[in-house]
């Protein structure tokens, strides 16, 4: 079992398949100080709950194949190590209320819209423990995201290797 810390990092996992996506939620998390524990799919996500101790999970609700993002929580949820675990999910493709937020929310976790800032991504992940501790309710379980007009490119954002 791996170490609850890396290089003196506490670890995060973080299930998304869309490597501009992952690759900006790295950069951003090691900036905040955070290891990453990366899985893309449903047996490499299995496999990091397993051989991690977390500190919290970023998961996209929309993976490629047959396993979505919710499948990932609830077995998540389901692991004895993990019951307690912050989680954010995140998406783009549901919109306000579509009634994601109240899957989400039982199954204890807190919903941010794609696209997010860093800023937003912590303030989730600061609310999703505080959902765990109780010490927020449920009913603030959607992370507000204000659209952004004009994202750069792919291209844009693989030479700048930053959060926009």
């Amino acid at each position: 079992m791996e170490s609850p810390m890396a290089d003196g990092r506490p670890r995060a996992l973080i299930v998304e398949d869309e490597e501009y996506c992952f690759r900006l939620l790295v950069n951003g998390l090691d900036r905040e100080g955070y290891a990453v524990v990366p899985a893309v799919a449903w047996h490499p996500a299995l496999q990091a709950i397993v051989d991690n101790d977390l500190e919290f999970a970023v998961i996209d609700i929309v993976l490629r194949g047959d396993v979505d993002g919710l499948m990932i929580l609830d077995a998540l949820r389901k692991h004895a190590k993990h019951k307690g675990l912050p989680v954010v999910v995140v998406s783009g493709s549901y919109p306000a209320g579509h009634g994601i937020e109240e899957d989400v929310a039982q199954l204890r976790a807190v919903y941010l819209d794609k696209p997010f800032t860093l800023p937003q991504l912590m303030e989730a992940v600061e609310r999703a423990k505080e959902m765990i501790e109780g010490t927020h309710g449920v009913s603030d379980y959607r992370i507000q995201t204000m659209p952004i007009l004009e994202l750069p490119s792919t291209a844009d954002l693989a030479a700048a290797d930053t959060l926009p």
